[in-house]
Order: structure tokens, then C-alpha cells, then sequence
């Protein structure tokens, strides 16, 4: 069979699991340690946030839930780039990780008792 194309994907790591920096050459957007570990701290919330979100879902407890399980970065990317400054509308258009990162109040959130 004859070979279409072939590529490789470089791996980039900028910050370890600690937060601590292990690159020297950070792009610009990144020079601000303290921001890219307040980032990082925000995909994990987001993580956080998916996990329980399915887990209700499949429980019944929730209804159609789409899960941003993997795409963390790019959720949290782009709620960062809106701001606090978001609009009702801004938020309607854009999923949990982005309403998070752009400073959405988890307070409130009501979850289901149980029947048990």
C-alpha cells in the first residue's frame, strides 16, 4: 500500500504538573507564570466540573450533557479571551469551560437529591 503522507506532532510543554516552568523560550502570552498556573487551575475545574456533569448524566440526574472532556484548553482559552466582561448572550453561545474560565459563578448550581 503506498504511503499518502507522513508527519509528526511536536509535544510542547511549558509548565509541569507542579506549575513550575520548563521551558525558557514561553511565547509572549505566556510570560505571566502566575496567569498560565491560574489557567492551568481552570482546566482542571473544568475537568472537574465535565466529570461530575457526566456522572449525573448518566445517572439520570441530568439531562443531554455534551462533555468538553479533553478540549479543556481550548474551553478555558476562550472563555480567558472574553473576559469578565461577558454579556448573558456571550455566555449562552459558549459551553461550561468557557463560562468558568470567563468567571461564571458555580454557586447555585443545584444538584438533584437522590431517591436512595
Amino acid at each position: 500500500m503506498p504511503i499518502a503522507a507522513k508527519f509528526e506532532i511536536e509535544y510542547l510543554q511549558y509548565l509541569d504538573a507542579e506549575g513550575k516552568q520548563v521551558r525558557k523560550d514561553l511565547p509572549d502570552f505566556a510570560q505571566d507564570i502566575d496567569q498560565m498556573v491560574e489557567l492551568y487551575k481552570l482546566m482542571v475545574s473544568t475537568r472537574v466540573f465535565d466529570t461530575k456533569s457526566i456522572a449525573l448524566q448518566r445517572t439520570g440526574k441530568l439531562g443531554t450533557y455534551a462533555s468538553c472532556l479533553g478540549h479543556e484548553a481550548t474551553h478555558v482559552g476562550i472563555g480567558a479571551s472574553i473576559g469578565e466582561g461577558a454579556t448573558l448572550a456571550d455566555l449562552c453561545v459558549i459551553g461550561d469551560g468557557e463560562s468558568i474560565s470567563s468567571g461564571a459563578e458555580l454557586q447555585g448550581a443545584r444538584v438533584p437529591e437522590s431517591d436512595a
